[in-house]
C-alpha cells in the first residue's frame, strides 16, 4: 500500500501503522519499533466538526528506537540516532540524536549524554549485558533461560 520500510528493521508484535494512509509512512534503516507502538498519519478529530480529516507524513530516520506503546502522530519526523521512550506521545518533530519522553514528548537528553550515563551503569558491574544468543531469535538455550 506504499509504506516504505528500510533495511534491518525490527517491528515487534502489535505495532499499528495507519493502514488508511500507510503510503505517508517512511521507516528508514536500522529502526526498532517495540510492541504496541502506534503510527498515525491522520487525525480524524476534526471530521465531525469541519467534515475533514487532517493527514500528514511520518518519517522515522535511520537508527531510531521507538519504545513500547509510543504514539507517533502525523507531521512528525524522528531524527536519526534517536530514542523515543515507552508510552511517549510524539506530536512534533524530534531532532537527530535526541532522547524524548512524555506526553507530549520532549527532549530529555542527547544520545551522547545518554550513552555516557548508560556506560557508567554497565561499567559498575551491577548490570549484565546479554547478546543476541539470549533471545528467541538467537535460539536461546534452556540453560541460558535459567541463567537470565
Amino acid at each position: 500500500m506504499g509504506m516504505k520500510i528500510g533495511d534491518n528493521c525490527s517491528i515487534q508484535s502489535g505495532v499499528i501503522c495507519d493502514y488508511s494512509h500507510c503510503w505517508l509512512i517512511k521507516i528508514s534503516n536500522n529502526v526498532t519499533i517495540a510492541p504496541q507502538a502506534y503510527l498515525f498519519a491522520n487525525d480524524a478529530s476534526t471530521k465531525m466538526i469541519n467534515n475533514y480529516t487532517k493527514i500528514g507524513s511520518i518519517t522515522i530516520e535511520d537508527n531510531v528506537f521507538i519504545g513500547a506503546r509510543a504514539l507517533i502522530m502525523l507531521g512528525v519526523t524522528i531524527g536519526e540516532n534517536s530514542i523515543v521512550a515507552a508510552s511517549s506521545i510524539v506530536t512534533k518533530p524530534i531532532p537527530p540524536k535526541s532522547v524524548v519522553d512524555g506526553n507530549p514528548a520532549r527532549v530529555i537528553t542527547t544520545i551522547d549524554q545518554y550513552e555516557v550515563s548508560q556506560n557508567k551503569k554497565f561499567n559498575d558491574n551491577t548490570t549484565k549485558i546479554n547478546n543476541r544468543t539470549y533471545t528467541i531469535g538467537g535460539n536461546i538455550s534452556e540453560v541460558s533461560k535459567r541463567e537470565v
